[in-house]
């Protein structure tokens, strides 16, 4: 939403919003990374938001209820610019407060922000090397500080939390879509939080049982097919893209329990 986050769908938005239900009053998302729906969804929708990362979690908080979180970010741009020595070691900073637990979640924004402007991912992934906390980091891409403010404002009543999806897929309620965007099978070094091969079979099993409406993105792969695409309980349709990392078209499946 105000940062890139890996697997992102920002720019599937239209796409995305052309396979949701004609209307719903609740929305839900249980794999949330940065989740770019929030900016389309109304804010008259009820809206659940979740990530089993804590570093998501904690900078999802942080952006709803933060006061001091446009201030904390404008300091550390300042010290930034001073010169690339005094970016470095800002950045430095950020990490090993990342490393101890003793961190705000700007020093996440940044980090991740710093790496991408200055390409600094080999000193990221050093650091996320000694945590498994700040691994969760390597997902990050950049930041876009101007939209903290209005992203701040869309935020608000958003229900938030770090639990597993399973509760938030099983949990009771009236008319409501999820959006679920789990991690893709082989993208394990990309995700803090990837899916074993037992826990993709475990969420294919939940998806079945799901009593909402559910839309599900998926990679396109043998695993993909036989779960869902051939599975008489879906409907599914393609979709090609161009991965931004290998420059190749891929192709990727957008799944759900009822009619595309």
């Amino acid at each position: 939403m105000v940062a890139k986050y890996a697997g992102s769908k920002l720019l599937d938005i239209n796409w995305l919003v052309s396979l949701s239900p004609y209307e719903y009053s609740e929305f839900r998302s249980p794999f949330a990374g940065n989740e770019p729906l929030l900016w389309v969804i109304p804010t008259c929708v009820k809206r659940w938001i979740n990530d089993i990362n804590p570093l998501v979690y904690q900078y999802w908080i942080a952006l709803r209820d933060d006061d001091s979180l446009e201030d904390r970010w404008v300091r550390h741009c300042k010290r930034a610019d001073r010169s690339l020595t005094d970016a470095y070691y800002l950045f430095r900073s950020c990490c090993k407060r990342l490393i101890t637990g003793n961190h705000h979640p700007v020093d996440l924004l940044f980090v991740s922000y710093l790496a991408v402007k200055q390409q600094w991912g080999m000193y990221r992934s050093h650091f996320a090397s000694f945590s498994p906390a700040l691994a969760a980091s390597h997902s990050w891409r950049a930041v876009t500080p101007e939209r903290i403010i209005l992203a701040r404002e869309i935020m608000q009543g958003v229900r938030i939390t770090n639990w597993d999806y399973q509760k938030v897929v099983s949990a009771p309620g009236r008319n409501c879509w999820i959006y679920c965007d789990p991690p893709y099978d082989g993208a394990g070094r990309v995700y803090a939080y990837g899916f074993s091969a037992l826990q993709r079979k475990d969420f294919a099993r939940h998806m079945l049982r799901s009593r909402h409406r559910t839309l599900i993105s998926l990679e396109d792969s043998a695993l993909t097919v036989k779960q869902f695409v051939t599975h008489p309980h879906f409907d599914s349709v393609p979709q090609m893209y161009r991965s931004r990392r290998t420059q190749k078209i891929n192709r990727q499946w957008y799944i759900a329990n009822y009619s595309l």
